[in-house]
């Protein structure tokens, strides 16, 4: 099961905080359920996808032409290296 954890810089902080934030409960296990479950976590939580700055995972969740960052990417622009997603 996925787990979600928010790294984030409080404005009137120089540190950054890392917060866990939940389990995401799932009945399937694929790229495509996983970003579905990301994207209404944030809807829930009122966070905003476009200032996502890192998505780290297990290799699974990173191919490249299926996974769940390159699922992202279609919607948010995140910043690629594609030397990861091989």
């Amino acid at each position: 099961m996925p787990i979600l954890y928010v790294k984030f810089r409080p404005v009137d902080a120089f540190v950054c905080k890392t917060v866990f934030m939940r389990i995401l409960q799932l009945t399937t296990f694929d790229a495509n359920s996983i970003v579905a479950a990301i994207k209404q976590f944030d809807i829930d939580n009122q966070l905003d996808l476009q200032k996502m700055v890192m998505l780290t995972s297990d290799a699974v969740m990173l191919g490249k032409n299926n996974g769940v960052a390159a699922i992202l990417c279609q919607d948010v622009y995140i910043y690629q290296n594609t030397a990861l997603l091989t």
